[in-house]
């Protein structure tokens, strides 16, 4: 067999070495510092296959904010009167609620996309557990993937052994006992493999370095993101929460926080009216909290398609336990990696 010399080429992205046909010249024309390797060409049907299996999950395709004009409660109670319009702003065409369950194949590889109801204080979430049950105690799954909330090197501690016999203690009450948490349980007791996907916080800062953000613009927006856990019921209560999430310990410390909030939300702040609102994604039109938000959005979301990328292509059936927002931003991702999509309603 004749033997070749091809480029060696590095990206900084956890893709696979095959790439789509579309990007293959591309890379190789912009590789800059490339070695040379000989090596025996496999035979072109071994190729075809090995394309055939390769899930390339295209982060261009990838929804990262929501039209705020297009109302999602119609589109959900009406599916029927749906129109494309619609498709970006619902999850599935067949389930008008979470949690329900997206089963996603291409050849052997296999993607069972539980896209769940996030855990409130008014509901103990037992729909989206009862479905977690279903897939991970009665399905020989290879992995189960929760990449929201835990991080991409996530390693069970003796903390989180703790949270988790807690939660069983309370059945799983209370805001903390959340459903990811509930599947990483599951898997503990099954002895099936647990993956997590949240980028390293250094990842996050050097983006939003990269978009001008100064150091103390970075830390004073994970703080505030920090105090949306809690309402305040007076000042003395809010100041103890700063120095203990923050480490705002002066006045001086503390009076400059809360200039910094005012200025980057355009008004005058009132620890009273920290809201969720305040750090919502929005890249236009909205303050600079919110296009703060947007940018670690971003970097989430594609460290969330890099991982499940990585499983599927190492694992042949995972099982992945994520909000159903992010199956809303990742339908077009999935829909074109895949060739079947099965959805199931609970």
């Amino acid at each position: 067999m004749l033997k070749h010399q091809i480029l060696l080429f590095f990206l900084s992205t956890s893709l696979s070495p095959i790439l789509p046909a579309e990007t293959e010249g591309k890379f190789i024309e912009e590789c800059q510092t490339c070695g040379m390797l000989e090596y025996e060409e496999p035979k072109s049907e071994v190729l075809d296959q090995i394309k055939k299996d390769f899930i390339y999950l295209d982060s261009k395709l990838l929804r990262n904010h929501l039209n705020p004009n297009t109302n999602k409660d119609f589109c959900r109670l009406e599916p029927e009167k749906s129109t494309e319009l619609c498709k970006p702003f619902i999850g599935s065409d067949k389930c008008n609620q979470p949690p329900y369950l997206s089963e996603f194949a291409k050849g052997d590889r296999k993607l069972s996309f539980l896209a769940s109801a996030h855990k409130t204080a008014k509901s103990d979430n037992l729909s989206t557990r009862n479905a977690i049950d279903d897939l991970v105690r009665k399905k020989n799954t290879d992995v189960v993937a929760v990449l929201e909330g835990f991080p991409v090197d996530f390693k069970v501690t003796k903390q989180v052994l703790g949270q988790i016999k807690d939660c069983k203690r309370k059945n799983w009450k209370g805001r903390k006992c959340y459903e990811g948490l509930y599947a990483l349980s599951k898997s503990l007791d099954e002895g099936i493999p647990f993956k997590g996907g949240e980028p390293k916080a250094k990842t996050i800062s050097n983006h939003l370095e990269s978009k001008k953000y100064s150091k103390w613009d970075i830390h004073a927006f994970f703080c505030i993101r920090n105090l949306l856990e809690k309402k305040f019921s007076d000042i003395k209560s809010y100041e103890t929460e700063l120095k203990n999430k923050c480490g705002l310990s002066s006045k001086k410390d503390i009076d400059d926080f809360n200039d910094w909030v005012s200025s980057k939300t355009d008004g005058k702040f009132n620890y009273k009216h920290i809201r969720r609102s305040l750090t919502e994604p929005k890249e236009d039109g909205g303050t600079e909290l919110n296009k703060m938000a947007f940018e670690t959005d971003i970097v989430r979301e594609l460290s969330y398609i890099d991982t499940l990328q990585d499983l599927l292509n190492e694992n042949k059936d995972v099982t992945l336990v994520l909000g159903e927002g992010h199956m809303i931003k990742h339908r077009k991702v999935l829909e074109s990696a895949f060739t079947k999509r099965l959805d199931t309603c609970f």
